[in-house]
C-alpha cells in the first residue's frame, strides 16, 4: 500500500556562500543506501532555466516510494544520478520564473509534481517546469497540498487514462485508505461509478467518509464474496490480492495495478 504524508520544510534560513551566491538547506543523497545516507547540507540555490520556475518550498510530500528510490533500486529505470535530492511532491510560492514561463508569476501559491530523476523536493527551493505545477487550491494549506500531486495523478491515470471509468460502471479499489486509494475513490465517484473498496477494520469509517458505496473489511470479508463482475479494479496492494482480483472483473473489464 502506498501512503503519503506531508511535512513542513523547516530547515533554517538560507545563507550567503563565500562566493557571494545564495545557498539553501537540502537533504542530500551522495550514495545509494538506507536512511543513513540522508545528509542535511548547505548547497547553492538552483537557477531556473527558461522553461522552469523556482519554488520556495513550504512543504514536501514524503512517499514510501522515496525509500526505494534512495536505495538505488530504480537508478537505471529513472536514469538517476548522484548527488540527488529526494522528494517530488512540493507546495510553496513561485520565487523566480524563466523567460518561457507564462502561466505563473512570482508570488503565486503552487503545488507541483517535479521530476523524479532530478528530485529536489527535500529542500528550501526546488525547480519545476510549468506543466508540472498548478495553482494551489485556496481551501488547502501548503502541507495538505504537498500530499496531493503524485498520488492523485496516479489515481487519475489508473481510473481515467487506463480504465476509462464511466458513469454507471462499478469499480473495486484495493488499499483504498492509502494515498492513491483515497483519491481513486473520490475520482470514481465524481465520474459516476459505484465503488467497492477494501481496507482494514480501523479504516471502514474513513472509506464511507470518502464516498465508498460498499466498504469491504479485508480482515473479516473476502472481496470476491461482495464485488462481482466489476468493470474495473484498481489494485494498490499487489501479490495475492492482485491474483484473486482477476476473478471479479467482468469480460472486457480492466485491472490496473
Amino acid at each position: 500500500m502506498k501512503t503519503i504524508i506531508a511535512v513542513a520544510i523547516l530547515l533554517g534560513t538560507s545563507v550567503v556562500a563565500q562566493s557571494g551566491g545564495p545557498t539553501m538547506k537540502a537533504i542530500m543523497v551522495r550514495q545509494w543506501g538506507g536512511p543513513e545516507v540522508l545528509k542535511l547540507e548547505d548547497i547553492p540555490v538552483p537557477t531556473p532555466k527558461e522553461d522552469q520556475m523556482l519554488i520556495k518550498v513550504f512543504a514536501a510530500g514524503v512517499n514510501s516510494f522515496d525509500g526505494m528510490l534512495r536505495s538505488g533500486k530504480y537508478v537505471k529505470i529513472f536514469h538517476m544520478q548522484l548527488p540527488w535530492i529526494p522528494g517530488y511532491d512540493v507546495a510553496g510560492t513561485v520565487d523566480k520564473v524563466g523567460g518561457k514561463v507564462t502561466k505563473f508569476k512570482v508570488g503565486d501559491p503552487v503545488y507541483a509534481f517535479i521530476s523524479i530523476p532530478t528530485g529536489g523536493g527535500y529542500a528550501e527551493y526546488a525547480l519545476a517546469k510549468e506543466n508540472q505545477a498548478a495553482l494551489k487550491p485556496v481551501t488547502l494549506h501548503f502541507f495538505e497540498a504537498a500530499g496531493v500531486p503524485s498520488v492523485a495523478l496516479t489515481a487519475w491515470q489508473a481510473l481515467v487514462d487506463k480504465a476509462n471509468v464511466q458513469s454507471g460502471q462499478t469499480v473495486l479499489i484495493h488499499g483504498a485508505s492509502g494515498g492513491v486509494g483515497m483519491f481513486a475513490i473520490q475520482i470514481a465517484k465524481i465520474r459516476g461509478a459505484k465503488v467497492f473498496a477494501t481496507a482494514s477494520t480501523a479504516n471502514q469509517d474513513f472509506l464511507k467518509q470518502l464516498g465508498t458505496d460498499m466498504p469491504i473489511d479485508y480482515k473479516t470479508q473476502k472481496f470476491e464474496d461482495v464485488a462481482k463482475d466489476v468493470d474495473a479494479v484498481v489494485d494498490c496492494v499487489g501479490g495475492e490480492t492482485l491474483m484473486r482480483s482477476y476473478s471479479v472483473v467482468k469480460k472486457g473489464g480492466v485491472l490496473v495495478s
